[in-house]
């Protein structure tokens, strides 16, 4: 809404300097289109081309089928923390849930609505991985070097009690 806003000021700021003076902007937006800037009819046709461009209703959100990119090994511990929320309390509903989840470190950073959103996908995903697909978490050695994750079958380090 702030650029909106921000238009509208230049707008009016032009308005008021310009009012009966052609700007060569004009000239540059008529020269852009392919317009004549004196012809009445093209001068009519680049205000509504401008107005549209400027002022159209903007589409909310992203484009259809477009997701937020979440790793596998993201949606597997989300898909766990998932499991342990519906085993304390069966009768929760994924909002609550996700609203939950969203107080785990991993997650607070996100939107508990987007964490709804991919409960399913994601305890789908973790109920494979739990089964023995062991497969579908692949980490490269760059990343796990990278980002501290330990080796898929690494043994825990033993401690001196």
């Amino acid at each position: 809404m702030g650029y909106r806003k921000a238009i509208l000021r230049r707008l009016e700021k032009a308005d008021r300097l310009h009012y009966r003076i052609e700007p060569s902007s004009v000239g540059k937006a008529a020269k852009h289109l392919n317009l004549d800037p004196n012809n009445p009819h093209d001068r009519e046709r680049l205000l509504y081309i401008l107005a549209e461009a400027l002022f159209a209703p903007a589409k909310k959100g992203r484009r259809a089928g477009v997701k937020l990119y979440w790793h596998k090994l993201r949606l597997i511990n989300l898909g766990r923390l998932y499991s342990i929320e519906i085993d304390k309390s069966p009768k929760l509903k994924n909002a609550e849930i996700a609203r939950r989840i969203s107080k785990h470190p991993d997650f607070k950073n996100d939107d508990p609505d987007q964490i709804r959103q991919r409960l399913p996908w994601a305890h789908e995903l973790f109920q494979e991985w739990w089964l023995g697909s062991w497969d579908l978490v692949s980490i490269p050695d760059d990343y796990a070097a990278e980002h501290g994750e330990p080796d898929e079958f690494e043994e825990p380090p033993e401690y001196d009690f």
